[in-house]
């Protein structure tokens, strides 16, 4: 304590201390560099900084003693003491220098905030797709036979007269070239639009190819033309004359397939998510079905926002055949938004 006191009192440490808290270009700081000098403890151009601090430490000898602070400014201070002290034609000033370092450090950082918030975090893996053919339906929205009439969970669209005798099918009637008519059955309840659905039909096709096209269809809408019972946006297979193909918001989409005509049945199915759909068609039905082939899969362009329909229908082409397909049985099922892993193939 008493060295500690003897320390306090020198007039030379409270001086080294007074200038490490004034700072550069204070009075004491130049006293104390120009006292150094004289006793021979300054060369020209050394560092005056760290002679102050190497004076007052070692009139300290290595004891505890309280710490010295700068005090306000004294980062102000000191760098613009080290830039009038720089040497003529060496460059921008070290203050400069930091200080533009520090700044193009700051501009680096929020670039790289900027740019990682813009993507959300940085790129995101991809996540593999569900395949649509794949997935399980365990939920029944509608389903039928059609041996005497339309059963419940189905309504009836466009103005085309339907029978339901050896399946559904249009009524034969005569027409004039250019004369289109459709009609047919739609789902009554809607699926919401984040649930796959898929519909499946048996589609009996004609031994000779008929005028009467043949769709079995996914729309977003609930209000079909009256006339011809379409709606804006849908999925559609359709058989037409000896060929199927697939429509896509009222465009050919896929692969156009020839349909030999036997009066054997073909299966048709359409699996659709919330942005993709799935067309494929199998010979044959259930169990004895043969392998499918996909005509199209894709992007549906289905409203993200409105629900399902499902259905089948015909449209009275222009021509005099009476040869017209039937469907024998039509089902829609769904299942939960998520698809679980045993559904992946």
């Amino acid at each position: 304590m008493a060295r500690a006191a003897e320390i306090e009192s020198d007039p030379f440490f409270e001086l080294l201390t007074d200038a490490l808290r004034a700072g550069p270009g204070s009075p004491q700081w130049h006293q104390a560099v120009q006292r150094l000098r004289q006793n021979g403890g300054a060369a020209a151009g050394a560092d005056e900084y760290r002679l102050l601090v190497e004076a007052r430490e070692h009139l300290e000898s290595g004891r505890e003693y309280r710490a010295v602070r700068a005090g306000p400014g004294f980062t102000r201070r000191l760098f613009n003491e080290i830039d009038e002290h720089a040497a003529p034609g060496s460059g921008a000033p070290t203050a400069t220098v930091i200080t533009i370092i520090s700044a193009l450090a700051i501009l680096a950082v929020v670039a790289v905030v900027a740019t990682l918030m813009m993507r959300g975090g940085g790129p995101r893996p991809e996540q593999p797709q569900t395949d649509l053919a794949a997935l399980y339906f365990p939920n029944d929205v509608a389903s039928a036979t059609f041996r005497d009439a339309i059963p419940a969970g189905w309504r009836t669209i466009g103005n085309l007269s339907l029978l339901t005798d050896e399946g559904l099918r249009p009524a034969v009637m005569p027409m004039e070239v250019g004369d289109y008519m459709g009609g047919g059955v739609v789902t009554e309840s809607p699926v919401p639009s984040d649930k796959p659905l898929a519909i499946e039909a048996v589609v009996t096709v004609p031994a000779t190819a008929g005028d009467y096209i043949a769709e079995v269809f996914v729309s977003d809408s609930a209000d079909f033309d009256e006339r011809r019972a379409t709606s804006p946006r849908e999925v559609v297979w359709l058989l037409e004359g000896a060929s199927q193909k697939v429509m896509v918001g009222g465009r050919n989409e896929g692969r156009v397939e020839p349909v030999k005509g036997s009066a054997k049945p073909m299966t048709v199915r359409i699996v659709v998510d919330s942005t993709r759909a799935l067309v494929e068609t199998r010979p044959g039905e259930g169990a004895s079905a043969g392998a499918a082939t996909t005509l199209w899969s894709g992007n549906h362009g289905l409203d993200l926002n409105k629900p399902r329909y499902a259905g089948v229908r015909f449209i009275r082409g222009a021509g005099g055949s009476t040869e017209v397909a039937s469907v024998r049985s039509v089902r829609v099922v769904t299942r939960d938004a998520t698809p679980r892993a045993a559904d992946q193939p």
